[in-house]
């Protein structure tokens, strides 16, 4: 037996909520809230025709990106975008942006060649000198400190 037969044979023709409700809860059915669609909705035209127009941009394998870039490469990418939207293949596009702003870049710093490392005696002072400062510094704190303390009673 579903709910609406139940509701025509066991309720009366007036019936209250509470008494469809405490039926309801009778038959093992519990109360629940949910939100739905609202099919009254009216969707703008210019809603629609967006829709449609993304649709079609999406058959044709074109997808907006929103990004996040610097001012100053707006324009660059917005010319990327346009000429492979037109169907320019991207290795031609990016070839041609490059040259046209190449003269614009600020040349590479040249590279230096790594020096090897020279072994002198200096060098290996250093890195002995600089373990035993760090030793002396933890043993001397602890040495001094117990010295100088006063006994504790």
């Amino acid at each position: 037996m579903n709910i609406q037969e139940f509701i025509q044979t066991e309720t009366p023709a007036i019936a209250d909520a509470e008494d469809i409700a405490t039926a309801a809860r009778s038959i093992g059915l519990t109360k629940v809230h949910a939100w739905v669609e609202d099919e009254s909705a009216v969707v703008s035209n210019t809603a629609e025709r967006s829709k449609r127009c993304r649709a079609r941009a999406e058959e044709k394998g074109l997808k907006q990106v929103s990004i996040t870039a610097p001012v100053d490469h707006h324009a660059v990418l917005k010319a990327i975008a346009a000429r492979t939207k037109d169907g320019e293949p991207l290795a031609n596009v990016l070839e041609s942006i490059l040259a046209a702003i190449r003269p614009q870049l600020s040349p590479a710093p040249p590279k230096q060649e790594a020096r090897p490392a020279k072994t002198t005696w200096l060098s290996i002072t250093r890195s002995v000198m600089q373990g035993w400062r760090k030793w002396l510094s933890i043993h001397r704190t602890f040495h001094i400190g117990t010295a100088i303390s006063p006994p504790r009673q």
